[in-house]
């Protein structure tokens, strides 16, 4: 998926985190860069799924994940967002009040991913705000401590407008507790924008349904809910166990990335999954780390995503000269073998892959090797063969979004 905001954190947020490994001055030396790598390679192992908690109380724990794990985790939520906001019928920033829900808050990852995008985009939001009320839930006291402190210097050390008021809450709670929010926020709460990021490893069967019906209830007429999760293989699987309990005990609309809310062409070949990757500017200790643990963060991150809408929306909403029945969404990158390109489609209800040998190449299929996940495709005049549709001289191919 391609973002408008520019991947990389703002200055302000990157002199915080290295404030809190107590990192005066850069660059960084060489034997304090290996002991962070050192670990963010045990925080690796720890959390196979790179969790927002660190269980054991470490400090060095924490200042690692805080100027490593939290800046790759955050910039994912931009083209998220991004999608979100230029849907004409969103009327997300529209309200004089604000109310954000971050679930397994962690330290604050995607708070500040959300205060961030608002940092970048102020000056271009059709209407702005003007109180913010940011919660925050998370099963680790220790997480719920920094996120506290993190936050508030973020908002301190920012320009935002002084007419801003904000109020910030974060609270205890396990998400094996089906009436979570409900205990804990105030009944009539309605939040505007509810983020769950990383969770899905701690839900299984019997938490689905009613954490499903918990978010629906505190979600504006006019809310959004994203799911937000690293884009592993694993926890593919239970992203979409999450996404099916939503579509079928909530009357939620699932907005993007898929085209259609039918069942997931991938549910039943548990060797795929389908996940977006962005490119971005990471701060330079990201980049010095990813030398020493061999990671590669710094060439593009995985993740995968749902975002629902409490009104009836999809995301070719916002591109009218679009059919939907003729949009497909790209799914892969562009692979290359010598003679050959391919890539991967979906339309939310079949996942194909569509071929186009190099002497096939044509003024009418030219958008065929610039095309790059996420990008929203149209082809007709196309070949289906066994395995795959092929892409002759006379098909139409473009991307149109």
């Amino acid at each position: 998926m391609k973002s408008k905001t520019r991947l990389a954190l703002t200055p302000v947020l990157e002199k915080i985190l290295l404030a809190y490994a107590d990192i005066k001055h850069l660059p960084i030396e060489e034997k304090y860069i290996k002991k962070l790598a050192q670990n963010v390679q045990k925080i690796s192992n720890q959390y196979v799924f790179t969790d927002c908690s660190i269980e054991k109380d470490t400090t060095q724990l924490y200042h690692t994940y805080l100027n490593y794990y939290l800046p790759v985790n955050l910039v994912k939520l931009y083209p998220v967002l991004d999608e979100l906001v230029d849907y004409q019928g969103s009327k997300l920033f529209e309200s004089r009040s604000f109310h954000l829900l971050d679930i397994g808050s962690g330290p604050g990852t995607f708070t500040l991913g959300f205060l961030e995008y608002l940092a970048k985009n102020l000056s271009s939001l059709r209407s702005k705000p003007e109180n913010f009320n940011l919660w925050g839930i998370d099963r680790e006291q220790k997480n719920l401590s920094i996120a506290k402190r993190i936050i508030k210097d973020y908002i301190t050390a920012h320009p935002f407008k002084k007419a801003f008021h904000w109020n910030v809450t974060f609270k205890h709670a396990t998400l094996s507790n089906a009436t979570l929010i409900q205990n804990i926020v105030p009944e009539k709460t309605a939040f505007d924008l509810i983020i769950a990021g990383n969770i899905v490893t701690e839900l299984n069967d019997t938490t689905f349904a009613a954490l499903a019906k918990s978010l629906e209830k505190h979600l504006a007429p006019f809310g959004a809910l994203i799911i937000i999760d690293p884009g592993t293989r694993t926890a593919f699987r239970n992203l979409l166990k999450f996404r099916d309990a939503i579509l079928k005990e909530t009357a939620l609309h699932l907005y993007a990335p898929c085209l259609n809310a039918a069942a997931c062409p991938l549910a039943k070949q548990n060797n795929l999954w389908c996940h977006e990757k962005v490119f971005w500017d990471p701060p330079a200790m990201v980049k010095d780390i990813d030398v020493y643990t061999g990671f590669t963060k710094y060439k593009g991150l995985k993740y995968s995503y749902f975002t629902f809408m409490k009104k009836k929306a999809s995301f070719l909403d916002a591109y009218p000269d679009i059919s939907p029945k003729r949009a497909w969404r790209v799914t892969s990158y562009l692979m290359k073998n010598k003679g050959l390109q391919r890539l991967i489609a979906c339309n939310g209800v079949q996942r194909i892959t569509l071929r186009r040998l190099s002497r096939n190449a044509s003024d009418k299929n030219a958008d065929f090797i610039k095309a790059k996940r996420g990008d929203i495709i149209m082809f007709e005049n196309c070949v289906n063969r066994d395995g795959f549709t092929d892409i002759t001289r006379e098909s139409f191919f473009t991307i149109v979004a």
